[in-house]
């Protein structure tokens, strides 16, 4: 499944597929997208199948709710949405347009990276773990970003692809997400969001 979103300050591509076999994909996505900001992120729920997509659903839904907040704000009230659940892995990044700064945080195994025109690529490290409803630590990251930069936001189940060679200017975003369609071998959930902040 690929969905578009196409403002006038960003430009989102996804591509969501489940795991063979599996009735329903257990990872979740979200954008948000405001006038002065967008928030950006992926829940990967532990395994596969309903209780995974019902972990990172809980996730999404309250980031939904809450994505006016600080990242820190939003990320424990995630992970107290989910006690007594599987858990999740999840990454957001909420972009402020005006002041042309993103800030990052990231517990598990999402991969966010981001390219400037330049050839600049920043690549923020995501903590270990998982949300569970069990007390976290908590690291948030804060960097300047130029606009036409592309970034690239995925789950695990996504191959090894150099990141870089994905965001190069040479494709379009189409482009990558086909060929992320193209190296799914269906062994695990697959999300990705690539995106252009314009």
């Amino acid at each position: 499944m690929i969905e578009q979103i196409n403002t006038k300050q960003l430009e989102v591509l996804s591509y969501q597929a489940s795991k063979k076999g599996k009735d329903c994909c257990g990872d979740s996505f979200l954008v948000v997208t405001k006038p002065d900001y967008a928030i950006i992120s992926i829940a990967d729920g532990l395994g596969s199948g309903v209780q995974a997509k019902e972990s990172s659903e809980i996730v999404m839904n309250v980031l939904d709710k809450h994505h006016n907040e600080d990242l820190h704000s939003i990320l424990l009230k995630c992970n107290d949405s989910l006690r007594a659940k599987r858990g999740a892995a999840v990454a957001i990044i909420k972009i402020y347009f005006s002041l042309n700064e993103m800030v990052y945080a990231g517990i598990g195994n999402i991969k966010f990276t981001i390219i400037s025109p330049s050839g600049k690529s920043t690549y923020p490290l995501p903590k270990m773990g998982f949300l569970s409803g069990k007390p976290i630590s908590i690291q948030i990251q804060r960097f300047s970003y130029e606009n036409e930069s592309v970034f690239l936001m995925s789950s695990d189940g996504v191959g090894m692809i150099a990141s870089k060679d994905l965001l190069s200017y040479h494709h379009s975003l189409q482009s990558i997400i086909d060929l992320v369609r193209q190296q799914n071998n269906g062994n695990d959930d697959v999300t990705v969001l690539v995106g252009k902040i314009k």
